[in-house]
């Protein structure tokens, strides 16, 4: 997959709503109701994939599905895998709407599941996706790994470690959250960024207050 950080950043530029596709319009109408919440990022995932086409897409934490249906929309020939445990009170909830988006996207595979051990170990009654993801594989490369899961310095550090391994010379990998101060639901974000390796960049007209960072990877 190639690429350079100038070119992501054009596309993340340039991302407008809606994206005329039902699906994803409707719900990021209901975030913009709900929460406030209908960001470009979700037209800049779609887009990024239908310029760099991509083999393997992975998303660590699906929510409801929607940001892992916006990068299956990119182009139908690209693998999209979400990850979530979906074990929270109300994540019954989100674990649905994650399945319908799989009914609207062939391309899109979900697995219930924690990132990482370090996870795991934190989420009673839950298993670990990593082994799965890793079998789900079959020896292909992750071209886009999108880390949102816990947002903490230490847990995306995991997630980071676990799946560096399983990616594509010149990959890409987008964070988000990354912020400076520390809260009990996003810390030591901006530290976590700071100290990755290789070419990157944050975007701030991404996600309305809440930086997304863009990394390739190192070519060997």
């Amino acid at each position: 997959m190639e690429f350079t950080l100038e070119q992501v950043k054009a596309i993340c530029d340039a991302a407008t709503l809606p994206l005329g596709i039902p699906f994803i319009d409707a719900r990021l109408d209901e975030y913009q109701a709900k929460y406030n919440g209908g960001f470009p990022y979700y037209a800049a995932f779609r887009d990024l994939v239908a310029a760099l086409k991509p083999g393997m897409v992975l998303e660590i934490g699906a929510w409801q599905g929607t940001s892992a249906a916006a990068f299956a929309a990119g182009h139908a020939e690209t693998r999209v895998v979400t990850i979530d445990h979906h074990s929270d009170p109300g994540d019954d909830v989100n674990r649905e709407r994650t399945l319908e988006a799989l009914k609207v996207y062939p391309n899109l595979s979900y697995l219930q599941g924690c990132s990482t051990e370090k996870v795991h170990a934190l989420k009673e009654g839950t298993e670990c996706a990593y082994p799965w993801v890793v079998e789900f594989l079959e020896g292909r490369q992750i071209d886009i790994l999108f880390i949102d899961g816990w947002h903490g310095g230490e847990f995306a550090r995991a997630d980071f470690d676990t799946y560096a391994p399983h990616l594509s010379p010149g990959a890409l990998v987008i964070c988000d959250d990354i912020l400076n101060g520390d809260s009990a639901a996003i810390f030591d974000m901006r530290k976590f960024w700071d100290d990755l390796p290789s070419e990157k960049y944050l975007s701030s007209n991404l996600h309305g207050g809440y930086p997304m960072g863009f990394l390739k990877m190192a070519v060997p």
